[in-house]
């Protein structure tokens, strides 16, 4: 940041020294020297003797032998020892900046607050992330602040005034372009297919030629992928330091303080409405997205709608299957000939049988000799969990050599476990829970069962066949683009319940039993190393980025230039999607008299916020269970009449 220090600065930071902390001042000076947001100046406060070698590592820090008053608006006070947030002080200026009246604002770690200088005002604003790393932890988080402070993620409630608009902000970036500036616009950091690709992608780029900004849209309580991206990338959820009016502002101060030239959308609903105004105010921008599936049973065919509408604005779509890229043209009306077909891959080094990494421990050992069907996903509505368990039964009624593997975690995890108790075969079946490594899972299994509802194209499929586990599962989505009869089977989804499980026993029989199973094993893994390596995937993608930043937009003047559409179109989209986060502090009656109902993903979302409903939505749920894979239309009529129940209830 050292090229930028003749800025101004905007936050002054202020530390008591002391001598029984000393160890501890370098790890303090350089939480903020790798600050990314560089307008600060430090100061250090002491009448003792310190050591002046501190001044060199940056010239922002000063010493002082006594408090003066500070030429910044801001202020905060650090103590030797903590460590910063590498964002901490952009998060807490742009809190500010979009809270006038509150006076200041903290993390989760409540010591460090940023104060406004000359403010008579007396509430907080907490911004909802850790914020500060303290070597001596003092906090009694009991003592919650009871001057009413604002807190996010907070309830949202919009109108038609509130429209996009760019902070006045006029300095010099950041960023400059020795790099390539790369923004990824996510909804989570979570452990599904399309955030292990998202992770994966980007550890895929080389640090030495990519500079990565990441931002995410939802509120978010998993935090091990985003542990990790932090690694690669700087990080800014929105919903833990802004109200939503101002997202749309933040994000465009990063894409011109970070000098950005590609943005990538990948699954972020707002996102896609807030594109076209993006690029309206910045037209140099290559946007891009990546669309993972289809989901017809959530606004009618999830995010690819979302692309089609704004395909004109975007430069390249990257899809994960060719079911997304003939859908969007002949079902939605592409009309734009820019969708690229990148398969997820998988890692085919890492995902092999003969891997030395992968070890047998002694609890698992005792299963070599069974015959182990593998389920792994996570344990949801959409996957059918309790449709497994049914299966599975069935089949040990053939094979009572039989184990069902269970590995991953999900709301329906317990009225799994609860089906598995009921049929009493608790000793056939065994839980895993959520594992970040489950290779040796596959190593033991002599299949992988998909039953679900809706899919695009599994990870656990792409994994399985790596390792060379045949696989059985429904066709849905892009399954039968990866898995054919050579090394697996594809079931269509039948309409009889009992029908359709007996043919995934008979499935998972004839494969168990198959007198060619190392056949199809290493077929299954020749079909992966030829046309599914993860690193030919993503390198692809990357290469693609490359040409399109070389190249520059080929998006048209007249199709960007109109900032007062594209502010409507997010606008409009704010408005269909008015709905209450689950915020501590709850929400007004006006803002849960909005929520979306119609919404059926986000059913179980809100079930945990309003428990009251629970009887209600469980009954929704059951009713879903019923509806197949591509007929969800017959049953349009009765779930809209079941929905208006509901709300009449509220």
């Amino acid at each position: 940041m050292s090229g930028y220090n003749d800025e101004e600065p905007l936050i002054s930071v202020i530390s008591n020294y002391d001598d029984t902390k000393k160890e501890f001042l370098k790890d303090t000076a350089q939480s903020l020297i790798d600050q990314t947001f560089p307008y600060w100046k430090w100061i250090i406060i002491s009448d003792e003797k310190i050591d002046k070698e501190i001044l060199k590592l940056d010239s922002r820090i000063e010493i002082k032998s006594k408090k003066e008053d500070y030429d910044t608006e801001l202020i905060m006070k650090l103590d030797l020892g903590d460590i910063l947030d590498k964002t901490y002080l952009e998060c807490a200026y742009f809190t500010l900046l979009t809270n006038k009246e509150a006076s200041w604002t903290y993390s989760n770690c409540k010591n460090g607050s940023v104060i406004r200088k000359n403010n008579e005002n007396t509430y907080p604003v907490h911004m909802n992330f850790n914020g500060i790393l303290k070597h001596e932890i003092d906090i009694n988080f009991d003592e919650l602040d009871d001057r009413n402070p604002i807190n996010y993620p907070v309830g949202t409630y919009y109108n038609y005034t509130e429209v996009p608009y760019s902070f006045n902000w006029n300095r010099k970036p950041i960023k400059d372009h020795s790099k390539k500036n790369i923004l990824f616009i996510f909804p989570w950091f979570k452990m599904g297919g399309a955030d292990k690709f998202n992770y994966d992608l980007i550890a895929r780029m080389n640090p030495d030629k990519y500079e990565i900004t990441i931002i995410t849209t939802e509120p978010n309580d998993t935090y091990i992928y985003r542990q990790k991206m932090e690694k690669m990338a700087t990080i800014f959820d929105l919903s833990t330091f802004l109200h939503r009016e101002h997202w749309a502002a933040f994000i465009d101060y990063i894409i011109k303080s970070r000098n950005i030239d590609l943005v990538m959308n990948s699954n972020s609903y707002y996102g896609f409405y807030a594109i076209p105004w993006l690029k309206s105010v910045n037209p140099q921008v290559i946007f891009t997205d990546y669309l993972h599936a289809l989901n017809y049973e959530w606004r009618n065919g999830e995010y690819p709608p979302d692309s089609v509408a704004i395909s004109k604005i975007l430069d390249e779509s990257f899809v994960s299957c060719n079911l997304i890229k003939d859908t969007m043209k002949n079902e939605f009306g592409r009309t734009s000939d820019n969708v690229k077909v990148s398969y997820i891959g998988v890692d085919i080094n890492r995902f092999k049988d003969n891997n030395k990494e992968i070890v047998i421990d002694k609890d698992l050992e005792k299963y070599k000799n069974n015959d182990v069907i593998l389920y792994c996903c996570r344990i949801s509505e959409e996957k059918q969990p309790l449709k497994m368990v049914d299966i599975f039964n069935e089949y040990l009624k053939i094979n009572n050599n039989a184990i069902l593997f269970v590995v991953g975690d999900g709301n329906l995890l317990e009225d799994m476990k609860n089906k598995v108790n009921k049929l009493d075969i608790e000793d056939k079946v065994v839980f895993f829970g959520n594992k970040e490594d489950v290779r040796v899972y596959y190593k033991l299994a002599k299949v992988l069962v998909i039953c679900s509802k809706r899919e695009g194209i599994t990870l656990t499929s792409y994994e399985a066949l790596s390792m060379g586990v045949p696989v059985i599962s429904s066709n849905v989505g892009a399954q039968s683009e990866l898995i054919d009869s050579k090394c697996g089977k594809i079931l269509d989804i039948l309409s009889d319940y009992e029908e359709d499980n007996k043919q995934y026993v008979d499935a998972i029989n004839s494969i168990i039993n198959s007198k060619d199973y190392n056949k199809m094993s290493e077929y299954a893994r020749e079909r992966i190393e030829k046309n599914f390596s993860q690193d030919d995937m993503m390198d692809d993608i990357i290469n693609e980025f490359d040409k399109l930043i070389k190249a520059g937009t080929k998006v048209k003047k007249e199709i960007y230039d109109n900032s007062e559409l594209f502010s409507r179109y997010l606008l409009l989209h704010n408005e269909l999607d008015r709905r209450i986060y689950n915020s501590p502090v709850g929400g007004s009656d006006e803002e849960v008299n909005c929520l979306r109902w119609d919404e059926l993903d986000r059913l179980n979302y809100y079930k945990n916020l309003y428990n009251e409903k629970q009887k209600e939505l469980e009954k929704v749920s059951n009713e879903l269970e019923a509806i197949k894979c591509g007929k969800t239309y017959i049953y349009s009529s009765k779930i809209s009449n079941m929905l208006k129940k509901i709300r009449r209830r509220k």
